[in-house]
């Protein structure tokens, strides 16, 4: 078999080949060139980030034989660096804990730890998966791991160190990986598909890159089925169908729906979305991954993508931030629904239920042109006079919370935010509202409210959120207004001459009457 996996392929054969580990790197260069070079050392961190391939690459720098001392830079061609590689040498052995946990398996490695190294300055012991050990196993490795022969090297690679043996640990140098970032992993992409002569484009790699999860060595498997898939070119609908992924351009699209209140729009949307997968989970992961890089360039002005460039600047900050809460609330319950499709629609209709209520009002100057003429005209000493504002509590009653949030000057947003909360009891300290179980109140629209609450009794009052079962809320005073309205709209119409004439002349009926309540 000739063709060998880009897993194996492109395996860093040096220092200079890791990505995304200079903090170890560092730490393992520093060793050598001061000849400080530790009995231990245990590489921890998740699958794929470069465990045993660093612990290979030490191994090399220790025994490169075309070199009278350990250097940072092995030649990886001397017949020490090729045995190292090829895993033929008897001075350096590689175990697979995972399949040799027993104490009668940990005997026979510690009796060959005091064989003298045949070829190779230090005899090398590289256990992967060191926390399958059994505890005997352990105990065993104990003594041996704290006074270990002369130019005897011990390295444990794990994925979970927090099972390896305390007392192991203690006696070992501790070195942590960290997950890879999507860019260096996107760019070791990049140089990769140029040497393998693969077209691509850059919507490809992204999600490739973001799929990886911090693991390079996954992040090559799924470039490897790409493309295979792609049959040798790497196409962003193609790679969309092998990851089970949404078409992102559909996603904007859908957002912009839901920010511009186009209910039809952002339903039609997610229909295209739905085909393409049925993954929820995700679909709610990724609207909530759009709403985060909104927020982003926002503030930090980083985003490169122009969807995103051109929502940032058109979107409220507060809205934005409320659909934020919204897709993470929806997604941390979407466990608990029974129809997860059901749950991610919900979540776009009460993001559409809180759309910015703003539009077309206007705002009545004249009185307010008239007292400032008056008070233009008055003298100074008639100016200077003010009155000290006192402290008002005129509201006791679920009633006068009502009015209290109709005439608040709040962003209408905030008040259709607030409106889905009860209202409970008022006391000289605190206000308290009932809530569903799913429903929060988010910080932004919590300050807005402190504010008023000030300004309107020139008092502070904490706001305390009860969880229960909400029967009446302002929003539904509200419904129950409208529909009232409209009924009695509706009797009107139809006792009025010009619609009876209608009826008449062409049997004409009332099918819906809309109420607009803006004033």
């Amino acid at each position: 078999m000739s063709y060998k996996v880009l897993a194996r392929k492109y395996r860093p054969a040096d220092f200079g080949e890791v990505i995304g580990q200079d903090h170890v790197l560092q730490v393992l260069k520093n060793s050598i060139e001061s000849d400080s070079i530790h009995q231990a050392y245990l590489f921890s961190g998740t699958r794929g980030v470069g465990k045993t391939t660093i612990a290979r690459i030490f191994a090399k720098s220790l025994n490169c034989s075309a070199y009278d001392a350990p250097t940072v830079e092995p030649c990886g061609k001397c017949s020490s660096c090729k045995e190292i590689n090829s895993g033929s040498s008897m001075d350096f052995l590689e175990i697979d804990a995972a399949s040799r946990t027993g104490i009668d398996h940990m005997r026979e490695l510690l009796n060959s730890v005091n064989i003298t190294s045949a070829n190779f300055r230090y005899k090398v012991f590289l256990i992967d998966e060191v926390h399958m050990l059994s505890e005997a196993s352990f105990n065993a490795l104990l003594k041996t791991l704290e006074e270990p022969p002369p130019n005897v090297v011990f390295l444990f690679a794990t994925t979970n160190p927090d099972k390896v043996l305390k007392t192991v640990v203690s006696r070992c140098l501790q070195l942590n990986l960290k997950t890879v970032g999507q860019e260096l992993i996107g760019n070791l992409f990049k140089m990769i598909l140029k040497k393998e002569s693969v077209n691509y484009d850059e919507a490809s790699i992204k999600l490739l890159s973001l799929s990886a999860s911090g693991s390079v060595r996954d992040g090559l498997t799924l470039l490897d089925q790409a493309i295979a898939f792609g049959n040798g070119t790497l196409d962003e609908s193609l790679v969309n169908d092998l990851l089970g992924t949404f078409d992102r351009s559909l996603l904007l699209q859908m957002v912009d729906s839901i920010f511009n209140n186009n209910q039809t729009d952002a339903f039609l949307f997610l229909e295209k979305l739905e085909r393409t997968s049925a993954d929820y989970d995700l679909l709610l992961k990724d609207l909530i991954s759009i709403f985060h890089e909104i927020s982003l360039h926002q503030i930090l002005k980083n985003s490169t993508d122009e969807s995103i460039i051109a929502l940032s600047t058109s979107v409220d900050p507060q809205l934005n931030q409320l659909f934020y809460e919204i897709a993470v609330n929806s997604f941390s319950n979407l466990h608990a629904h029974p129809l997860p499709k059901e749950a991610v629609e919900m979540s776009i209709l009460r993001m559409l239920a809180f759309q910015p209520l703003n539009d077309g009002v206007t705002i009545d100057t004249t009185n307010l042109k008239k007292k400032v003429k008056e008070t233009n005209n008055k003298s100074a000493s008639e100016s200077e006079i003010s009155i000290s504002p006192q402290p008002r509590e005129d509201f006791l009653e679920m009633k006068d919370w009502y009015k209290f949030l109709d005439t608040a000057n709040i962003s209408p947003t905030s008040k259709a935010y607030i409106g889905n909360f009860q209202f409970k009891e008022f006391t000289n300290s605190s206000i308290e509202l009932i809530a569903n179980e799913d429903e929060i109140l988010p910080s932004k629209i919590s300050e807005e409210l402190d504010k008023h609450i000030l300004q309107h009794f020139q008092k502070n009052f904490k706001i305390n959120i009860i969880k229960g079962n909400v029967i009446d809320t302002p929003n539904m005073q509200e419904a129950k207004n409208n529909e009232k309205i409209r009924k009695n709209a509706k009797t009107d119409l139809e006792n009025s001459d010009a619609f009876q004439n209608l009826v008449k002349s062409f049997g004409a009926e009332i099918e819906n009457i809309n109420i607009n309540n803006k004033s």
